[in-house]
């Protein structure tokens, strides 16, 4: 599912998909998310271009992938540094920018730790930090909660919603609560393809009385993966 928040979010949730399937979904996803890629042969992002009546490319754009490495030696505010760097913020603003990220995520007690030896959840918040070090009008999250405790999933939420006002998120997620709380837009993805696209509201309305799922909208969703015939696959 993704899901965006205003002036916009969405939210993207889906089955698991392979690469052939994921070229298909970032293609397939409507606007305002229609700038569309050049996807390599194995699904991997070449570079970005803008079809006829499509929105301009945001001028920077932040990414968190489910997973990501790091220099195991560097601590929290090097590797912020280090990403700050790559997102050729000037070096006399290096320290700043990765000061003021480390306070978004609540994280100044652990700047000087090396990250290896963070916890999985504290990891997981510094992959958001680098994400919005450099003030990106565009933030792309996948699967951003894994990790995070009850508590920190409310800081997080908290984040997103504060961060809302002045750039868009686009957050790929298998968390149906999440989606809740943050999108304004969801979009469900089935086998690459979007077989939902429209507010929480709309896809709760769509909940069957026997579709599975402890809430109303968790019920909508298992109600769009039947009807494309997909439940329980």
């Amino acid at each position: 599912m993704t899901c965006g928040n205003p002036p916009h979010a969405s939210g993207v949730i889906g089955r698991a998909f392979r690469h052939r399937d994921a070229r298909t979904a970032v293609q397939d996803v409507p606007e305002p998310f229609a700038v569309q890629p050049d996807i390599g042969e194995n699904g991997d992002l070449v570079s970005r271009r803008a079809p006829d009546g499509a929105l301009p490319r945001p001028r920077r754009t932040g990414f968190l992938p489910q997973f990501f490495g790091y220099p195991p030696g560097f601590t929290t505010i090097q590797f912020l540094e280090y990403c700050g760097w790559l997102k050729k913020i000037p070096d006399s603003a290096l320290r700043n920018a990765a000061e003021r990220a480390v306070e978004l995520v609540d994280l100044v007690d652990v700047g000087d730790r090396p990250l290896r030896s963070l916890s999985g959840g504290m990891r997981r918040r510094v992959g958001i930090a680098q994400a919005l070090i450099y003030e990106p009008d565009l933030v792309i999250l996948d699967e951003p909660a894994v990790g995070l405790d009850p508590q920190q999933r409310m800081q997080f939420r908290s984040l997103v919603r504060d961060s809302s006002g002045h750039r868009s998120f686009l957050i790929s997620t298998h968390l149906v609560e999440d989606v809740k709380h943050l999108a304004s837009e969801v979009i469900v993805l089935v086998g690459g393809r979007v077989a939902f696209h429209g507010t929480p509201a709309e896809l709760t309305a769509l909940a069957a009385d026997d579709a599975a799922g402890d809430s109303p909208l968790e019920r909508g969703y298992s109600t769009v993966l039947e009807k494309v015939g997909t439940a329980g696959q």
